[in-house]
């Protein structure tokens, strides 16, 4: 598969099926470049509240569970982490915080 059949083929994913992807190509990455202190890519959503001239990036979490969802499932329950403190939003209510791991991150 050349570049733009890769391309197109992401661009036809559902959000839901993107971030799956996403996370299941990035998972055995080591992103830093300090030794020991490992880093990985994660996957956000930045909106801006242009009432208030500022941004917000929450980042995009996966279920904690295998549970099916539909490909079709809506990226609506959104939280803060309890572990450290970033905004995440996921199709699940029960989700793992993408920058650290930490079960059940959502509220």
């Amino acid at each position: 598969m050349g570049r733009a059949e890769a391309l197109e083929f992401l661009a036809a994913l559902t959000d839901k099926e993107f971030a799956e992807l996403f996370y299941e190509s990035v998972r055995r990455r080591n992103t830093s470049d300090i030794e020991g202190e490992p880093g990985h890519f994660v996957l956000g959503d930045a909106r801006e509240v242009s009432e208030e001239n500022r941004w917000i990036v929450e980042f995009i979490a996966l279920p904690t569970d295998n549970s099916a969802w539909d490909a079709e499932a809506p990226i609506c329950q959104s939280g803060r982490c309890r572990g450290c403190g970033v905004e995440v939003r996921s199709w699940a209510k029960a989700l793992r915080c993408p920058v650290c791991s930490r079960s059940g991150a959502g509220s």
